[in-house]
């Protein structure tokens, strides 16, 4: 896609040889046997999921795409120059809070279009998120089914009404026909299968790769992708990503604490229960204490084991692989301020007896140095700090922003490197 501003992102190969294109690094990060485990996870979800999208896509392109409109028409570039901050509903997410509030605030303080954050939360903080008093940019959803009709449309407060809807074309028509009724936005993007791109093209006469976005399998990953490829941004920060649950035996314990409000009725209703599953990974978090110093005498992030399901695991690999893939091209940053999960913990090596020795483990910051393992409350004064530096005329607003980030309970000092224990 050559369109100023945008980032193509496709794909290098479909063999394994040709994704890794001898990187020691991609393959340390995405050995072999993994790739065919996802390949086998990716056919089998999208057989699953595309039966009922047809009926969704064709009515969703004449009835609400031709008034609403695409992502890369009305979108395109429009977080260069800004940092994306993406939030999942990880029970981490409960840790920051506070933090997206005084971002928030301190967005006020500018006209929308030079705001230096922009907020996109997926479906399931979108409510939460307004009753907090956070108005996000956008939502962002990739579920095709009627499940989370009642989080984007029922009992919305009214701040909700300048939010932005990022939909997939084969979102339920249902939903977004009453997100279009209450007069709100809608943008669409296409996902990355032959059924989307052969009816948008037959319909549409359109190129379809102008608004295919590759997802990678969830919302959190697409949020990635949409910031990237479609705003133009190449700072990334995501909260509550942990992609994981609390490690139990219990079934009731997972569920509860799958999601940062405890909230688990749309996996029933979607059977998605993914919190099935039980198989441990080694994740990470960090110390109660919020003082925080990043040398050789202080615990930067403490090791812990975490239950995750395998839907969950594919959708760790992702963004880890990806992000290492194209960073160095593109200049990505991908900050992982979840302070709690699995995302960004992987093993030296992946031998049985030595998945149980936490000497094995380590952050992927140690071999990207585009990706940082932080606080949403350091990566926020780091970006003010760089835009600082950046932006000379607005240095007097900055550096306000920068000191009442700082002010934040727990002021962070932080240094070169990073810890793991």
């Amino acid at each position: 896609m050559d369109q100023p501003g945008s980032v193509t992102m496709t794909k290098k190969s479909d063999t394994y040889e040709g994704l890794i294109d001898g990187s020691e690094v991609l393959s340390r990060i995405y050995p072999e046997q993994l790739w065919k485990y996802v390949r086998g996870c990716n056919q089998h979800t999208t057989d699953v999921l595309c039966d009922g999208w047809e009926k969704n896509i064709r009515k969703n392109i004449k009835k609400l795409l031709r008034k609403h409109g695409d992502v890369s028409t009305h979108l395109l570039g429009l977080a260069r120059d800004k940092a994306v901050i993406g939030v999942g509903g990880g029970p981490s997410l409960k840790k920051n809070s506070d933090i997206l509030k005084n971002v928030t605030l301190f967005n006020a303080t500018y006209k929308v279009k030079d705001q230096p954050f922009i907020i996109v939360v997926s479906n399931h903080q979108f409510k939460p998120f307004l009753k907090m008093g956070i108005i996000p940019h956008f939502v962002m959803i990739t579920d095709g089914g009627d499940a989370i009709y009642d989080q984007l449309n029922t009992d919305i407060p009214a701040i909700g009404q300048t939010t932005i809807l990022i939909a997939p074309l084969q979102a339920s028509h249902k939903v977004l026909k009453e997100w279009d009724r209450l007069g709100r936005r809608i943008f669409f993007y296409g996902h990355a299968s032959d059924l989307c791109k052969k009816i948008y093209e037959d319909v549409e006469k359109k190129d379809f790769d102008k608004i295919l976005l590759f997802t990678g399998g969830n919302v959190m990953n697409s949020i990635w992708t949409f910031s990237a490829r479609i705003l133009s941004s190449k700072i990334f920060m995501c909260v509550g990503n942990d992609l994981s649950f609390p490690y139990s035996n219990d079934l009731a314990i997972r569920r509860n604490g799958y999601y940062a409000d405890g909230d688990y009725e749309v996996n029933i209703k979607n059977d998605r229960d993914e919190a099935r599953d039980n198989f441990a990974w080694m994740g990470f978090e960090f110390p109660k204490t919020n003082i925080i110093q990043l040398d050789s005498r202080t615990k930067y992030a403490n090791l812990k084991l975490f239950g995750t399901s395998r839907t969950l695991f594919t959708y760790k690999l992702w963004p880890e692989l990806h992000l290492t893939r194209w960073s160095d091209e593109y200049g990505f940053h991908y900050y992982n301020c979840s302070e709690a999960g699995i995302l960004g913990v992987i093993p030296k090596s992946y031998e049985k007896d030595r998945l149980v020795d936490k000497d094995n483990w380590e952050l992927l910051d140690t071999l990207n140095p585009r990706w940082h393992t932080r606080t949403l409350r350091d990566a926020v004064a780091e970006y003010l700090k760089a835009r600082q530096l950046c932006h000379q005329e607005d240095r007097a607003v900055i550096s306000a922003g920068v000191r009442n980030a700082e002010r934040l309970p727990g002021r962070i000092t932080t240094a070169n490197g990073i810890g793991l224990n």
